[in-house]
C-alpha cells in the first residue's frame, strides 16, 4: 500500500513537472510571435523613415541641391565681389596705363523664365571699336554685334538658360586704341513662377512646366454652354474649358398660366397669375356657411320629430274611435 502511494506520487510530480513544461514552450512561443511582430513594425517604420517621400535619402537628395545652389551663389558672389574690387573700370594694359576713352553709362538684365532667357542693355558713351559679353563669370566672351559709329545702345540675348539659377553678366568695351572698359550686371534669377499641371491646360495645347520641360495639357472642352431653364430647374456642368454660353431663366408668365383675379382669390392669399402676382380680396365666409348648414339641419330635425309626432296621435285616434 505505502509502495503504491509513493508510486502514485512520482506520477503526480512527473504530470505536473509536464504540464509545467508545456506551459513555458507556451508561453516562449507566445513571446517569439510578439517579438517577431515588434521587429517588423521596427523594420517597416525604418523604411518608411529612410526612403519615404519626406525620408533621410529625400532629405540628403534635397540638401546636396541646396549645397550645389549654394555654392553657385557663392560663385558669382566672389566674380562680382573681385569685378567691384576693380573699381567697375578696367584699363586693358599695365597698370598706370591711361584709361579707356569710351565708358559705360547704363547696364541693365531682364530675365526671361518663359523664354529661358537674359537680356542685356548696355549705353555707352564715346567710340566703341568691340563689345562682349559673359554669363559664366568671364569663362566664355561673346561678340555679335556689328559696332557702329556714334551709336550709344547696344543689346545681347543669352539663350536656353537653366530655370531656378542665378546669373550675373559681365560685359567689355573696347575703344578704338584696344584699350577697355569693364562692367558687371546685377544677379538676376530664373525664378520659375509656373504653377500650370496638365489638368490646367486645354488638351493638346503645350506648355513649359515648373522643370523647364515642354508638356501637353488634358483639360477636355466642352464648348458654349446654353440652357433654357424653368424654375426648380437645375444644369449640370461637366468639368473642363468652356468658351462661353448663357444660362436663362423662362419667363415668370409662361410659367404661371391662369385667369383668376384677386376678388377671386382669399382675403391674403397669395398667388401668380400670368407673371403677376395677386393678392386675393374675396371675403372668407366659410363660418357663415357652416352655421347656414347647422340651422338647416336643426330645422329639418325639427320637422322630422313634428311628422313622427303626428301620424302616432292619428293612429291612436283611429284606434279609440274603432
Amino acid at each position: 500500500m505505502k509502495c503504491n502511494n509513493i508510486q502514485r506520487n512520482v506520477n503526480l510530480k512527473l504530470e505536473d513537472k509536464k504540464k509545467q513544461k508545456l506551459k513555458e514552450k507556451g508561453i516562449t512561443l507566445i513571446a517569439l510571435v510578439v517579438t517577431i511582430i515588434l521587429l517588423l513594425i521596427l523594420v517597416g517604420v525604418t523604411i518608411s523613415q529612410i526612403a519615404g517621400s519626406n525620408g533621410l535619402f529625400h532629405r540628403a537628395r534635397q540638401a546636396v541641391e541646396k549645397y550645389k545652389n549654394a555654392a553657385e551663389e557663392e560663385q558669382i558672389q566672389i566674380g562680382m565681389l573681385e569685378q567691384y574690387v576693380s573699381d567697375f573700370s578696367v584699363v586693358g594694359g599695365d597698370e598706370g596705363e591711361d584709361k579707356a576713352s569710351v565708358e559705360i553709362k547704363t547696364l541693365t538684365v531682364e530675365g526671361n523664365p518663359k523664354e529661358q532667357t537674359i537680356t542685356v542693355k548696355l549705353t555707352i558713351e564715346g567710340q566703341a571699336s568691340k563689345i562682349e559679353y559673359s554669363i559664366d563669370n568671364g569663362k566664355i566672351w561673346i561678340s555679335d554685334e556689328e559696332i557702329e559709329e556714334e551709336k550709344t545702345e547696344y543689346t545681347h540675348t543669352f539663350k536656353e538658360l537653366n530655370l531656378g539659377k542665378s546669373y550675373y553678366v559681365r560685359v567689355k568695351v573696347y575703344d578704338t586704341d584696344g584699350k577697355y572698359v569693364e562692367a558687371i550686371s546685377d544677379i538676376v534669377t530664373l525664378s520659375n513662377s509656373i504653377t500650370a499641371v496638365e489638368s490646367d491646360v486645354l488638351k493638346d495645347k503645350t506648355y513649359l512646366a515648373e522643370d523647364g520641360s515642354v508638356k501637353t495639357g488634358t483639360m477636355p472642352s466642352i464648348g458654349a454652354i446654353s440652357e433654357e431653364l424653368s424654375a426648380g430647374d437645375t444644369k449640370e456642368i461637366p468639368a473642363g474649358y468652356t468658351s462661353g454660353g448663357k444660362i436663362t431663366a423662362k419667363d415668370l408668365a409662361s410659367q404661371t398660366p391662369g385667369d383668376a383675379t384677386a376678388a377671386q382669390i382669399l382675403t391674403g392669399r397669395k398667388a401668380w397669375v400670368g407673371g403677376v402676382q395677386l393678392i386675393g380680396t374675396m371675403q372668407d365666409k366659410t363660418n357663415e356657411v357652416n352655421e347656414l348648414k347647422e340651422q338647416l339641419t336643426q330645422e329639418k330635425n325639427k320637422r322630422f320629430s313634428a311628422t313622427k309626432i303626428g301620424t302616432s296621435c292619428s293612429r291612436l285616434s283611429y284606434s279609440c274611435t274603432d
